[in-house]
């Protein structure tokens, strides 16, 4: 008599049952992994303006005079569309505060609705910056 080898109908099953899942369970933790990775280049783009905020609060004494399209001595701060990215629409600058807005076109990586990052300082006694972030969808900050 021959013996028979391999895999019954039942254990196939199973291991499709647990394969999917796994793969329930994976497949929104990795959609929120990356569109947080994608989400970096947001908050990296608006932080990389915060020293362009700082000179221009010491240059001009006040926070009030640092917008898009101004510039002093050693620093500029360019207009809106000029930090334009994959995933950064534009990223606006009134009064220091600094505002980044994602991309809603293309492959959409934040959704139909643009996400907006706040940057905005406030100075403390020695006259240092300190900054607060907020952000419009806080599954992503």
């Amino acid at each position: 008599m021959k013996k028979q080898s391999g895999f019954t109908l039942i254990e196939l099953m199973i291991v499709v049952a647990i394969v999917a899942i796994l793969a329930a369970i994976a497949l929104p933790a990795y959609q929120s992994y990356t569109q947080r990775s994608k989400f970096t280049e947001v908050t990296t783009a608006a932080s990389a303006l915060k020293v362009q905020v700082q000179l221009c609060n010491l240059d001009k004494g006040a926070l009030t005079g640092c917008a898009n399209s101004t510039s002093g001595a050693g620093w500029t701060i360019g207009a809106a569309a000029d930090y334009k990215t994959d995933y950064v629409n534009d990223i606006a600058v009134v009064s220091g505060a600094i505002t980044a807005t994602t991309t809603t076109t293309g492959t959409k990586p934040f959704g139909a609705t643009a996400v907006t990052y706040k940057l905005t300082p406030t100075a403390n006694t020695a006259g240092a910056l300190v900054w607060t972030a907020v952000c419009s969808d806080p599954d992503l900050c």
